[in-house]
């Protein structure tokens, strides 16, 4: 009878221990799941090679600085990386001749199809497609450093800005977006916003929240 109560006693402490534990992970704030100042003295200058395309890119030190570039925020499954193609994201004047020429890039897009919506207009089960600088083309092999290219069947969290009439871009090569493997986080460089291993479930809940605070926050400061 003795031998009873104490099993019983063991297991409603192990039950208590585990209630505990769940509850301290399920409400980790998000200053635990967010990495809120980032350090960039390992960062890699962004370089093209192979012809004269080049870009320079933003970075954040934390989510809240980069919130205002990344109209959308969504985790995604990649389904399709398209073949690399020449597509014209803009126009520039001829300084000899006055008139407007495009300005075109060579880029691998990939299609996306949404699971979650953590910020902007789109909604689960929409395709975004995203791209990236750079892929062999023709005779030639355009890259940019930083830039590790999606892979079908991935799943990431894509901090993204969004356009009418083309793909949408990450914010930057290395925190437009986080891999996510087994439910967790994979960081793969160290100017991410969110820490490795953190599980999905609780950068959403992180996100969402940082996300719901930065849009009240602009309508006071609006108001």
């Amino acid at each position: 009878m003795e031998n009873l109560k104490n099993k019983k006693l063991l297991i409603s402490a192990l039950s208590l221990g585990l209630v505990i534990l769940t509850v301290f992970f399920i409400n980790r704030t998000p200053v635990e799941v967010l990495n809120s100042n980032i350090s960039f003295s390992d960062l890699s200058v962004n370089a093209s090679t192979f012809g004269s395309a080049s870009a320079s890119y933003m970075y954040f030190k934390n989510y809240d600085q980069a919130d205002e570039m990344a109209d959308t925020v969504v985790i995604g499954e990649v389904i399709k990386v398209n073949e690399p193609e020449e597509l014209v994201t803009g126009e520039t004047i001829n300084t000899i001749t006055g008139e407007k020429e495009p300005i075109s890039h060579i880029y691998t897009v990939s299609e996306v199809k949404v699971s979650k919506v953590i910020k902007g207009k789109y909604s689960p089960d929409d395709i975004i497609k995203i791209k990236q600088y750079g892929g062999a083309y023709k005779d030639g092999e355009y890259s940019m450093e930083g830039i590790q290219y999606y892979q079908e069947g991935e799943r990431h969290i894509f901090f993204l800005q969004s356009y009418e009439d083309s793909p949408c871009d990450t914010i930057n090569p290395q925190q437009g977006d986080m891999l996510l493997k087994d439910g967790k986080i994979k960081a793969r460089n160290k100017v991410q916003f969110i820490k490795d291993d953190i599980s999905e479930d609780l950068a959403v809940k992180a996100l969402k929240e940082r996300v719901e605070a930065l849009k009240a926050r602009a309508d006071k400061d609006t108001k």
